[in-house]
């Protein structure tokens, strides 16, 4: 019997801290226009890859993360972030396309799609609704934490718009 009251107390105990400190991290709200940097660090997950001759192939994968703005400003920085990559090798040369979904502390989120290049906005909830612009990146692998696993630290150069 203790020991059911002590396992109920504990997760009543997490459930009300986890609400205090959901009300204590209110995201700062996002100016009208702005450049900073944001660095992704994510794990990945390959989920189906198609081998082709001559060193070619195409994988789908899930990345899963969080940002953090090295800049010190408290926007892009906290957000949880979910991609799906499909990543083309073809002769040797690799093209990216994706899409992700950055959410922050309040549950607003921006959408973005990619490719090798940049992310683009392509829209948002709440205080990213209406946002646009781009987010040049580049790509450090980490060594993979187990099989079938990678891990990414990825670092972006943000410029955005309110419309």
């Amino acid at each position: 019997m203790k020991r059911r009251l002590f396992a109920g107390s504990l997760v009543a105990g997490f459930l009300a801290f986890g609400s205090a400190t959901e009300v204590a991290a209110e995201v700062a709200k996002l100016p009208p226009s702005g450049t900073t940097h944001f660095t992704t660090y994510f794990s990945v997950r390959p989920a189906h890859v198609l081998k082709m001759v001559d060193g070619s192939s195409i994988t789908v994968a899930e990345l899963v993360g969080i940002t953090r703005n090295p800049d010190g400003q408290p926007y892009f920085d906290n957000l949880v972030v979910r991609c799906l990559v499909s990543v083309r090798v073809v002769k040797g040369q690799q093209e990216l396309y994706g899409a992700c979904r950055e959410t922050d502390q309040d549950g607003d989120y921006t959408s973005t799609t990619f490719d090798s290049k940049a992310h683009y906005f392509i829209g948002g909830t709440g205080k990213y609704k209406g946002i646009t612009g781009s987010a040049p990146f580049t790509v450090q692998s980490l060594p993979a934490p187990d099989e079938g696993l990678g891990a990414l630290i990825i670092p972006h150069e943000v410029t955005w718009k309110l419309e």
